[in-house]
């Protein structure tokens, strides 16, 4: 798979979301990190600006987004 190469080859990954993010936003961030670290040997950095809203706490599961990239 070409996603999975072009992920492969990269040392550090950084999945982001948008400014104020909604339950799509999130969820969507939450899977793209998790086929990273089901496909590869990869842990990524979720990532956004700012916070997440305290109503969308139960999807991370205790999973964390920093406002400062590595």
């Amino acid at each position: 798979m070409k996603l999975v190469k072009i992920i492969q080859s990269n040392r550090r990954i950084v999945v982001g979301t948008h400014f104020d993010p909604d339950g799509d936003a999130i969820c969507s961030s939450l899977a793209i990190a998790r086929f990273v670290r089901l496909h590869t040997s990869r842990s990524p950095v979720l990532f956004c600006f700012s916070p997440i809203p305290g109503r969308y706490g139960f999807l991370l599961r205790g999973r964390r987004f920093t406002s400062r990239l590595p």
